[in-house]
C-alpha cells in the first residue's frame, strides 16, 4: 500500500516537474490561480470557524489586548511600582 501510494507520488511529481519546465498557458495559469485562491478561502473560513478570525479588525483587537495582557503581566522593579493605596489604607504615615 505505502509502495502504491510512493509510485503515485513519484509519477505526479514528474508531471508537475515536466509542466515547471514549460511554459503555462493562461488557461493553465487561471486553474493554478482558481485553486490557490480556493484553497486560502478554505482555509479562512476554517479558522474562522475555530474562532481565528483573519479579518484586520479582529487582528486589531487581539494585538491590543495582547498588548494589554503584556503590560499587565511584565515584571517590574519594587522602586517602579507606584504605591495605590487599597480600601482602608491611607497614605498618611503620621501615625
Amino acid at each position: 500500500m505505502v509502495q502504491r501510494i510512493g509510485e503515485i507520488q513519484e509519477r505526479k511529481e514528474e508531471v508537475i516537474m515536466q509542466r515547471l519546465s514549460g511554459e503555462l498557458n493562461h488557461e493553465e495559469r487561471e486553474k493554478a490561480a482558481n485553486l490557490i485562491q480556493r484553497s486560502y478561502r478554505g482555509h479562512r473560513e476554517r479558522r474562522m470557524l475555530n474562532g481565528l478570525s483573519l479579518d484586520p479588525s479582529t487582528r486589531w483587537v487581539e494585538a491590543i489586548r495582547e498588548a494589554q495582557y503584556r503590560n499587565l503581566t511584565t515584571p517590574r522593579a519594587r522602586g517602579a511600582l507606584e504605591r495605590v493605596p487599597g480600601p482602608g489604607l491611607s497614605l498618611d504615615h503620621s501615625g
